[in-house]
């Protein structure tokens, strides 16, 4: 319990700059079609494995590597990048990959899994994935704006497609009220009782 008050402190000068600034932007930004109280979380997507026919994109599986790869993405990397593959191999590549755009796409496919089971790994499989939405955990804003600055300032953790995404607290009765404090109390009458031109100081109640 002591420890409690010792982490105590009054209201100050910048408190109720911040507090003004926040019931403001929390009235007038986008709703984005959320109900009060709302937030903003981050969205991301990630690749899931799933059925042939309900993929999003195909890729190849290599047990030598232990890896799975886009398979468009895999095969453009050993056409400009790859060291060690003979130039006919190579280029008998480049002729599947001239040729493959016009077949169907299980035609094209089986020529690109042939192609590396034969030159890359007999045991090479094809892995249908679909793109899933997912809420990234540990993200809660009370603004857009600071959920956009967020992915701006930590984009190379997101894949290309993040966006925000708003939340309603549905049945949350603490939230209700939290919200409500924040939206409709008279911040600047109440930040009378701080001088804002003097230091910042403790106010006196």
């Amino acid at each position: 319990m002591l420890e409690t008050m010792e982490r105590k402190r009054m209201l100050r000068k910048s408190d109720f700059e911040m507090l003004i600034s926040l019931r403001d932007e929390m009235l007038t930004q986008d709703t984005d079609a959320q109900a009060s109280p709302r937030y903003w979380v981050v969205r991301d997507y990630r690749w899931e494995e799933t059925k042939k026919g309900h993929h999003g994109r195909v890729c190849v599986y290599l047990p030598r590597q232990y890896d799975t790869y886009e398979i468009m993405d895999y095969l453009d990397n050993i056409r400009f990048h790859y060291a060690g593959i003979p130039e006919n191999t190579l280029e008998e590549l480049s002729t599947i990959m001239e040729v493959a755009p016009d077949l169907e796409e299980d035609e094209r496919n089986s020529m690109y899994l042939q192609w590396i089971r034969e030159y890359i790994d007999d045991d090479a499989e094809l892995v249908y994935e679909v793109s899933i939405p997912r809420i990234v955990t540990s993200t809660f804003f009370l603004t857009k704006r600071e959920a956009q600055e967020h992915i701006k300032a930590n984009h190379y953790h997101y894949s290309d497609k993040v966006h925000t995404y708003a939340m309603t607290a549905w049945r949350s009765p603490q939230v209700q009220m939290l919200y409500s404090i924040l939206e409709t109390t008279d911040w600047e009458t109440i930040g009378r009782y701080v001088d804002f031109f003097e230091k910042e100081n403790d106010v006196p109640f």
